[in-house]
């Protein structure tokens, strides 16, 4: 709770920051960037920079200010302004906000003639390119990188740098920022002798032109030089014709021109176009200057001046080389893909270093899921085992109360009887107490002494014909259960004669298992009819013959079964009990209890297949006891 309420604090102040007013403003410039420069850094300066708290307010500010300057042409070679935007945008800033700063610090370094370190920034910036949606920042840069490419002779690079910015230009309908880039990257494959390029590129710019006929005068002096290289003359004077029918003639095209004239050896017009060019202007240095003004004076027969001009050639080109070297301008790009390498490196450990924190968590969580189950397996197990414990008392339990009942309701069975004997004691007594009374008065002494015999004579009777009559009816009770396993045994036989005589469909298996307990069912029989007295002996002895091979009564059980309850014998089919199940099933249906199933099969032999039955018949561990179920089934399936 204190973590959100902090970051929802957090959240307000910003908020606050950046609706202060300054904020708005530069909100305003930046939208007048485009349109109207002057205006963006007029109130760029209206802000007061104290009013300016955070860090991103600050470098906002700083770009915009840079970004207005370089607009107004307003050359800088002081870090002053732009600092705050590198030290903020270049470690937290979008792509957009990444390649602006990079453009402007390279323009800075260009201003301060540090072309290695401008080249770098370039480099920099151009791997924002395919993330960023300020498109005329990202041509700019561009343009600004062909320019020191054109200065180390990287001619290919140049080409390609001012046809990618010519697109950008186009994207945005800057056409004339798009000619211009046209017309260098021509004047690049000219120098580069690749007339294929060249072709290509002057068909796309007179394409331009055809749509803006404005835009012709900027391509007029680099299609000059084209004809001169690749036309024909009569093209060539058409063009200069062209330019020197405009009101002025800027240095440049003279200096193109007069290289036309050299090129055509017109070395007199060559030499006036050439001498026409200032003596302050930048162009007296240019190495391209040299080389036409050392070719046009020896042409002339000046040899004097044109070996002064040749001199100060070789002077220019070992001072450009010179330059070149010590400020690394030819391993910017090595240096850039060094440092690219070295990051991605950086970016792979740290991918690596974040996997291995990954799998370790995962491996944790994947042990901690196991011990999860193991313990969860455990504690089911133990709770099983309580259950069935639990089971095994309630049953001992049950057992017991029945136990009790009966005990009971013998004793109740005694107390009536032994309250009949104490009131025939007491009718007794009452008749023995009158012919005392009569007898008293004949002979008190006699009477009293016979009378005491008879009483004791009289008690042992009574406790003699009790104990006969308890014993008479034990043995009546004797007889009837006795005679209740001989109907019982009478019933069977009678069944298993009538299935024996009634169904011939019977297997040999199971008619030769109905026969053997039918003979032993007669067996019995007979000797009771016999009243021989080792009727129940026999009886136990058959049982235990034929319970001493568990497979074979299983066997034969399950085959009498199916003679006497075939539907009982076909749901188990249907339920997909195996032989083996509707054995125990069988067990269960003669009125055996789990318990004794267990013992006579091994307790875990049966735990197994109880379970598998209870899981086939659709009962659940704990939903009834399987015996009863099981008995519900053969009096439901008969």
């Amino acid at each position: 709770m204190f973590l959100i309420l902090a970051l929802h604090f957090a959240a307000m102040l910003v908020g606050c920051v950046h609706d202060s007013k300054g904020w708005t403003s530069m909100d305003l410039a930046e939208r007048l960037m485009s349109v109207a420069p002057d205006s963006a850094l007029s109130l760029l300066k209206s802000i007061n920079c104290d009013d300016l708290h955070s860090k991103r307010e600050q470098a906002r500010y700083a770009l915009l200010m840079s970004m207005a300057m370089d607009k107004n042409c307003v050359d800088t070679t002081s870090f002053d302004i732009l600092q705050p935007a590198i030290d903020y945008y270049l470690k937290k800033g979008s792509a957009d906000e990444k390649l602006r700063t990079y453009y402007y610090q390279g323009r800075i370094y260009q201003n301060r003639c540090e072309y290695d370190s401008a080249l770098f920034c370039f480099l920099n910036g151009k791997e924002y390119l395919n993330r960023t949606a300020d498109t005329m920042t990202a041509a700019n840069l561009l343009v600004a990188e062909a320019t020191i490419q054109y200065r180390i002779y990287r001619l290919n690079d140049f080409i390609r740098n001012n046809l990618e910015a010519a697109k950008l230009y186009q994207s945005l309908g800057r056409y004339d920022y798009e000619v211009s880039c046209l017309g260098c990257a021509l004047d690049g494959a000219l120098l580069n002798n690749n007339r294929q390029l060249a072709d290509s590129i002057k068909r796309i710019a007179e394409n331009r032109i055809t749509n803006n006929p404005g835009l012709a005068d900027d391509l007029a002096t680099v299609f000059l030089s084209y004809e001169v290289k690749y036309g024909d003359v009569s093209s060539a004077m058409d063009i200069i014709s062209h330019l020197n029918a405009k009101d002025s003639i800027n240095d440049v095209d003279r200096l193109d021109i007069s290289a036309i004239y050299s090129r055509l050896e017109d070395w007199r017009n060559a030499k006036r176009y050439l001498d026409s060019i200032p003596e302050t202007s930048t162009l007296i240095n240019n190495l391209k200057y040299l080389a036409i003004k050392q070719q046009i004076l020896k042409n002339t027969g000046d040899f004097r001046d044109a070996l002064e001009a040749y001199q100060d050639f070789s002077a220019s080109i070992d001072s450009i080389h010179h330059s070149l070297f010590s400020q690394d301008l030819l391993f910017a790009q090595k240096k850039h893909e060094l440092e690219k390498l070295n990051l991605i490196g950086l970016h792979k450990s740290d991918r690596r270093f974040w996997i291995m924190i990954c799998v370790a968590l995962a491996l944790l969580l994947a042990t901690a899921c196991i011990a999860y189950q193991f313990i969860l397996s455990r504690t089911k197990n133990k709770l099983a085992e309580e259950e069935k414990i639990r089971l095994s008392l309630e049953n001992e339990s049950l057992k017991n109360e029945n136990k009790n009942l009966e005990l009971e309701k013998r004793n109740a069975l005694l107390e009536v009887n032994n309250a009949e004997l104490k009131h025939k004691n007491t009718i007794l007594e009452k008749q023995l107490a009158e012919n005392e009374n009569r007898q008293l008065t004949l002979k008190a002494d006699d009477l009293k002494k016979d009378n005491d015999r008879l009483e004791s004579e009289r008690r042992i009777i009574l406790l003699e014909k009790q104990a006969i009559e308890h014993e008479k009816k034990q043995k009546a009770l004797e007889a009837e259960n006795l005679m209740m396993k001989i109907h019982e045994l009478e019933d069977e036989s009678a069944g298993l004669k009538e299935i024996l005589e009634h169904h011939n469909a019977l297997t040999k298996l199971a008619e030769e298992a109905i026969r053997v307990r039918l003979n032993t069912l007669n067996k019995l029989i007979t000797q009771n009819i016999r009243n021989n007295h080792k009727l129940d002996m026999q009886y136990d002895q058959w049982c235990a013959e034929l319970l001493k091979d568990t497979e074979e009564f299983m066997k034969s059980t399950r085959m009498a079964y199916t003679a006497v309850y075939p539907k009982f014998i076909a749901y188990l089919e249907q339920r997909g009990l195996t032989e083996e199940e509707i054995d125990c099933s069988c067990l269960y249906a003669i009125g055996l209890r789990g318990k004794e199933i267990g013992k006579y099969l091994s307790r875990s032999r049966h735990y197994h297949m109880s379970s598998d039955i209870r899981t086939k018949l659709g009962i659940g561990e704990h939903d009834t006891n399987l015996g009863l179920y099981i008995r519900h089934l053969l009096e439901t399936n008969q």
